[in-house]
């Protein structure tokens, strides 16, 4: 709600602003809140999901209504054909999140549970059963209850400077901010090169906005099978091929086409990042760590306008610098640990564990992991 709030305020003092700088901090403002306004719900989401639903889930949900809504705005902004109309109406999204939000989005329960506030996660949990229909043995909640207050299950306090006081968890990190990153400089690059080609922006920024959808439903059928590091890697290796493919052509129409498919590559890598993040961080430290790697992200959104620039120097320069960054970031990926079938890790510890077992060129395709989840309870109870 307080990020929702935030991009509300922020949106209509834009259109009131009458000087650059007061129309920079508004916008910067604005961003920064709609970041967490879709960070922070994905979280949840994720912590509520069974480790076999993730992947369906976020891409679906993200394919829709990313798909859908970017691919309305540009021709909401060519009706109304005044920018400070228009951010009016970019205010309307928040102002409904901030109605409905208490309704329909409940509170972490890995917080309540970190928090120690095991009363609310029983009722959350209860609620969650009940509005899916179902009515599980009670004696699950009680069970969960005891396991979770034992001695060695306390959760401990934790700050983003944990993830960086062990080599492991450190590294994993770094990759994640460097796999975000190079996917938004290429991501925004593509974006914004829109306009190096003779087309309609309308248009053409319609058509790769529409690739979301089907990018998400290809990546929700091959991201269990293939896994995260796999999908990350041969997203952002066609990325870099298709980027090539991109500078080399003469047509505009062959240089549009090459756009909208890396578009489409861009879409899929963009969605392994988000749930690679909020899967591989440990749970104290999950919503922190998510927010810091998306803080560099922003700064990678910065770069993206000055590479469309450099095409001053030599037309090419654009397509050249994204398939160098596409290249780099279809690299790092594969040295991350795969999350595929994992609980995700709830402790510092397990995050310092986490994927240690695993070798570099171990493929979920060939190892299935099966995972039951009353086992834990059912342990616990015996």
């Amino acid at each position: 709600m307080f990020c929702n709030g935030i991009a509300l305020f922020a949106s209509i003092f834009t259109a009131s602003a009458n000087r650059f700088w007061s129309f920079a901090v508004c916008r910067f403002l604005t961003g920064l809140a709609f970041d967490n306004c879709i960070n922070i719900p994905l979280i949840i989401v994720l912590e509520y999901m069974a480790v076999s639903k993730r992947t369906l889930v976020v891409n679906i949900a993200f394919g829709v209504y990313f798909a859908v809504a970017s691919t309305i705005l540009p021709w909401i902004a060519y009706y109304i054909a005044n920018w400070r109309y228009f951010t009016y109406v970019t205010a309307i999204p928040p102002l409904l999140s901030v109605a409905i939000t208490p309704w329909i989005l409940p509170e972490s329960a890995r917080w309540y549970v970190s928090n120690g506030m095991m009363d609310k996660v029983v009722e959350k949990l209860r609620r969650t059963a009940r509005i899916n229909r179902r009515n599980p043995d009670s004696r699950i909640c009680d069970i969960f209850v005891s396991n979770m207050e034992a001695p060695d299950k306390i959760q401990e306090s934790a700050t983003l400077l944990d993830l960086f006081k062990t080599p492991r968890l450190a590294r994993n990190t770094i990759l994640l901010v460097a796999f975000w990153c190079f996917t938004l400089i290429s991501f925004d690059g593509h974006v914004y090169s829109l306009k190096l080609i003779q087309s309609s922006v309308f248009v053409s920024f319609s058509i790769a906005c529409a690739t979301e959808l089907p990018a998400g439903l290809l990546l929700a059928l091959l991201l269990d099978r293939w896994g995260r590091g796999l999908c990350g890697f041969l997203t952002m290796a066609m990325t870099c091929v298709l980027s090539i493919a991109e500078l080399m052509l003469h047509s505009m129409l062959a240089k549009l086409v090459m756009s909208i498919l890396s578009r489409f590559c861009l879409n899929m890598a963009a969605n392994v990042g988000l749930q690679y993040a909020a899967e591989l961080l440990p749970t104290p430290v999950r919503s922190q760590g998510v927010s810091f790697i998306h803080i560099f992200g922003i700064v990678a959104h910065s770069l993206a306008p000055y590479i469309t620039d450099s095409a001053a120097i030599w037309e090419g320069f654009p397509m050249l610098i994204i398939s160098t960054v596409s290249f780099f970031g279809a690299a790092l990926v594969l040295f991350l640990p795969e999350t595929v079938g994992q609980n995700l890790p709830q402790t510092i510890k397990q995050g310092k564990e986490f994927g240690r077992d695993q070798h570099f060129w171990s493929l979920p395709c060939y190892h299935k992991t099966h995972f039951n989840g009353h086992q834990h309870y059912h342990s616990c109870e015996r």
